[in-house]
């Protein structure tokens, strides 16, 4: 695991409940992963909203 997955997992520690999506698209996430992120985002966004 690098330095990075360890500095994102520290969040875990203070948010138990929350989600946490480790993805391989690096800086252009959005051009590499597109599909991934939106499928994240809409799963998301209605609990939010309700």
């Amino acid at each position: 695991m690098t330095a990075w997955n360890v500095a994102r997992r520290a969040y875990l520690r203070d948010l138990p409940d929350a989600e946490l999506h480790l993805l391989d698209g690096g800086h252009w996430l959005l051009e590499t992963n597109l599909a991934e992120v939106v499928a994240l985002v809409r799963d998301f966004l209605p609990p939010v909203w309700r």
